[in-house]
């Protein structure tokens, strides 16, 4: 096994560790971060194993695969970003049908019980 096998692994064995706060927390980076980062490192794997590097290898895939976990999150919190959107919407929608109020409206008065609208 070449010393060079060793140094790329070993670099790719610590990025991948440095990714998993990443994987864990609550942001996320973008997915286009995501999925080309995916790419380019799934394409550095398999020139690693290519050249007989398989160590090398190995910890490439396994940070690729970090990035597709990542892009997944990202993904799924961009879908439930935007169900979140549109049902804000609708919730405000059928607020104002209920209400009677027209677009025009621009601020509701409620009256609370025992005290005088404003």
């Amino acid at each position: 096994m070449p010393w060079q096998d060793w140094v790329f692994s070993i670099g790719g064995f610590v990025i991948l560790i440095s990714l998993i706060p990443t994987i864990r927390g609550d942001q996320k980076p973008a997915l286009t971060t995501s999925v080309m980062s995916l790419a380019i490192i799934s394409i550095f794997a398999v020139t690693m194993a290519t050249l007989g590097l398989w160590l090398s290898a190995s910890a490439n895939a396994g940070v690729a695969a970090a990035w597709g976990v990542m892009a997944v999150q990202r993904y799924q919190m961009i879908k439930r970003q935007r169900n979140e959107g549109v049902l804000a919407q609708i919730e405000e929608e059928v607020i104002d049908v209920t209400l009677g109020l027209d677009d025009d409206d621009e601020a509701i008065a409620v009256a609370q019980p025992g005290k005088q609208p404003v």
